[in-house]
């Protein structure tokens, strides 16, 4: 039997593509597309234990995936997406729950989970949409930088590179713009794409398909949130902060020779700054180099506005 809320997804998915409607209109419609799929969702769909609406999280997953999705193919409607999320952060409470928690749009119910399945890659797809694995030498070489072959490998190696960079792009936006909170992921990327480059190369180890795409990875995010995370002093974990709940790890701590708090600080600035221009000075693959070049230039145009100001 078909799902009779599934037109709705389709037309709040419609939306998000349709480049002539503004940013409020597309929020319009997906806030009422929602409470469609909400309505029409029988109650006997509610599992026994939970208190949670019935077709809310369903209709929220297939909506945020597709904007991720949009994201991560054109980096051009970046804005237009993080307006549309803006707009909807204003829409208010609903009287639903999710999560056994009160529904506010505010705070974009679902959103940072959808986002983050989108983290696990890259993953490298053919253009019928098969997997192919990332071990393949052409992908490989694809997603550090080199230019595609021909070849199923080299070229899906090339559309996964683009998209992972568009999609941390979109995410770095998001934060730069004040739409959503995202220093953690921010510090994680640095954490794990950049600061272990400060230690020996006997010691690294990566499970990642690229080293390259890793450290460009990194510049992105300062390149497109470089302020915000300049300005940040957020602790994510015990030092630093006694009171962090042990459960909840350590993702502010060092991926390298950082010996200071489990977050944000002027001096783990430095250090990032001095590991790109190790990289910049490196041999790497000429993208590595202009990346670390260009991280650079932005934490330096960053730090002087941040003296203009004062």
């Amino acid at each position: 039997m078909s799902d009779p809320t599934q037109s709705y997804v389709l037309e709040a998915q419609a939306a998000l593509q349709d480049s002539t409607l503004s940013p409020e209109q597309a929020a319009d419609c997906i806030v009422s597309q929602c409470r469609a799929a909400v309505r029409d969702t029988p109650q006997s769909a509610r599992q026994a234990d939970s208190t949670d609406t019935p077709g809310l999280e369903g209709f929220l997953c297939q909506v945020w995936g597709s904007l991720i999705t949009l994201a991560e193919e054109d980096s051009s409607c970046h804005d237009r997406l993080a307006y549309i999320l803006s707009e909807l952060r204003s829409r208010g409470q609903e009287d639903w729950n999710i999560w056994r928690s009160p529904f506010d749009w505010a705070n974009l119910p679902v959103f940072g989970m959808s986002a983050r399945e989108y983290l696990n890659g890259p993953d490298a797809f053919d253009e019928d949409g098969r997997y192919v694995s990332t071990d393949d030498p052409d992908c490989i070489a694809a997603l550090s930088g080199d230019p595609p072959v021909d070849s199923v490998a080299s070229r899906a190696g090339a559309r996964a590179r683009l998209n992972w960079l568009n999609m941390n792009a979109f995410l770095a936006r998001l934060w730069a713009l004040d739409v959503w909170e995202n220093a953690f992921w921010a510090i994680a990327t640095m954490r794990t794409s950049l600061e272990p480059h400060s230690m020996p190369v006997y010691v690294y180890r990566t499970s990642r398909p690229s080293v390259d795409l890793q450290i460009e990875e990194a510049a992105v995010w300062i390149r497109v949130a470089g302020k915000r995370m300049f300005e940040c002093r957020e602790i994510l974990g015990p030092k630093g902060n006694p009171d962090w709940p042990s459960h909840r790890g350590s993702p502010g701590s060092s991926g390298g020779t950082w010996d200071g708090v489990d977050g944000y600080h002027p001096d783990r600035w430095q250090h990032w700054k001095d590991i790109f221009r190790k990289i910049s000075q490196g041999h790497w693959r000429s993208n590595v180099i202009n990346a670390a070049k260009a991280a650079i230039e932005a934490m330096e145009q960053i730090e002087r506005d941040a003296v203009a100001t004062q």
